[in-house]
């Protein structure tokens, strides 16, 4: 039986790095080089062999910004995956596109290389919003890339939108909802900026000059107000809110995203990229993480087509509870007796202090064997989630 790894690409690369991002990223001029493309081919071709016969269900191609990747190039890649493991015919393939490296000629070139879902980081369609999170396009740009994709034939289109913004009220985040509404997108993504440290924004807090006036109390306010009016706006207009920070169209969630919310394996390639892989043997999965730097990653990778920089054994206590930490985010909620028989341990016994603590304080609900965030727990899921790790 051939084993089911939905498959992950890190690109690197962005036309410039947001003051908000920590995410592994350089700046890059032009296409991306032969090197960093030498070096996933590499690594897909040294890895996927050693697993034997791999389904992939789904494809996602993050970063960064994988809209750096020119048609060709993705179509090199999928041709790369293609030659080490049977990509199924319905495969969901997905690449993430930032408006300001993205139109209509080169939309078409991935629907053509065979990408059949492209998510759209807007992440607001007011100009001063923009600004204020330095991206690089603009408002009127942002509409024009959405379009120039649609005319290009995707029909699975998902947008990012970012709450929480310096200087972004209520009424302007309601109206941004409405807008995007109206675009009819698929699927959306919400984020609330956080503060990540070591970023230009870190600093500017730690200095008061990102909220300036502004108690945390009351930017967690604002944010909880913000997050609520989302759900209801959302989910009003036709969205069912499937994960705590994503919503779709009936038949349009996720399926990548998903099985890491099911937490279920999947591989990674490029630098910083993780896997999740099952073993033979307890303790039944492991953790696989590439090393971070990129020039490194490609001299690895390159070289003896493996760039790995940690590999992690899991206790089952622990993948169990992971397993509920990441299911929780998933509206439908955790079956309790289904992780019982994945994972050989009862997780009504193992986490039963920390189930009942939840349930007294109504941050989550219990229905049979299923449990799930109540509307004021979705408010302090991290709160609730980090009980089980």
């Amino acid at each position: 039986m051939p084993l089911r790894l939905p498959v992950y690409v890190h690109v690197p690369y962005c036309r410039a790095k947001c003051p908000y991002c920590a995410f592994i990223s350089a700046p890059i001029r032009g296409e991306v080089g032969f090197a960093y493309m030498a070096a996933i081919l590499g690594e897909v071709a040294g890895r996927l062999p050693r697993l034997g016969a791999v389904d992939v269900p789904s494809i996602y191609f993050g970063g960064g910004t994988p809209s750096t990747l020119n048609p060709e190039q993705v179509r090199h890649i999928l041709a790369g995956l293609a030659a080490e493991a049977h990509i199924l015919e319905d495969a969901e393939i997905t690449i993430e596109a930032n408006p300001g490296a993205i139109d209509g000629e080169r939309a078409a070139g991935y629907r053509q290389a065979g990408v059949n879902r492209l998510s759209l980081g807007i992440q607001s369609l007011d100009d001063d919003m923009l600004a204020a999170l330095g991206r690089i396009h603009t408002a009127e740009e942002a509409l024009a890339a959405y379009h120039a994709v649609r005319d290009a034939g995707f029909a699975n289109v998902s947008i990012d939108l970012m709450f929480g913004v310096p200087g972004q009220s209520l009424d302007l985040w309601r109206e941004t909802l409405a807008h995007a509404i109206d675009l009819g997108s698929e699927h959306i993504s919400l984020y609330c900026l956080t503060i990540e440290p070591g970023t230009p924004f870190a600093e500017r807090h730690d200095h008061e000059e990102l909220f300036p006036g502004e108690s945390n109390a009351d930017r967690e306010d604002r944010e909880a107000d913000m997050f609520e009016l989302a759900i209801d706006t959302l989910e009003q207009a036709g969205y069912a809110h499937y994960e705590i920070a994503n919503f779709a169209r009936p038949g349009y969630e996720c399926r990548h995203n998903a099985v890491y919310w099911r937490n279920e394996p999947y591989i990674g390639f490029g630098p910083s990229a993780q896997s999740y892989l099952p073993t033979p043997h307890p303790p039944l999965c492991e953790r696989v993480a590439n090393v971070s730097d990129i020039d490194a990653y490609i001299e690895l990778a390159r070289r003896q087509g493996s760039a790995m920089a940690s590999r992690e054994s899991l206790s089952v206590a622990r993948a169990l509870g992971e397993s509920i930490m990441l299911g929780l985010r998933m509206m439908a909620g955790v079956d309790l007796s289904l992780l019982a028989t994945r994972w050989g341990i009862d997780p009504r016994e193992h986490f039963a202090a920390e189930i009942a603590r939840l349930l007294d304080r109504g941050l989550i609900e219990r229905d049979g064997n299923t449990i799930r965030l109540t509307r004021p727990g979705l408010l302090l899921a991290d709160e609730a989630m980090q009980l089980f790790v």
